[in-house]
């Protein structure tokens, strides 16, 4: 089943975008990445999913915040990593705006 990513990242070096990329190459996955650290991911075997994209910015991109948008067919999902306290939570809109509502 096709997925399709929308993965975005607060910050990163060319260097770490290029190692992204390569990622994603390695993956067999299409991409487009025009604005600046904004991924288009499409994935026509359906194998990748949200949470192994964040990890792997995560270690590609190390301490900045990142979201990754999943939308298949069967439903929609999403990870990130950024602030989650009471007072500064970067997925609070996400989950109450977002997300379908079950």
């Amino acid at each position: 089943m096709k997925k399709r990513f929308v993965v975005a990242v607060e910050s990163s070096t060319s260097e770490q975008s290029a190692a992204l990329v390569e990622f994603f190459e390695e993956r067999g996955v299409g991409w487009w990445h025009y604005l600046p650290n904004l991924w288009l991911i499409s994935d026509s075997n359906g194998k990748l999913d949200a949470s192994e994209i964040r990890d792997e910015l995560r270690l590609l991109i190390p301490g900045e915040h990142s979201l990754v948008l999943e939308f298949r067919a069967d439903g929609d999902t999403w990870a990130g990593f950024g602030p989650k306290s009471e007072r500064r939570n970067m997925f609070k809109w996400i989950r109450g705006n977002w997300t379908p509502e079950e």
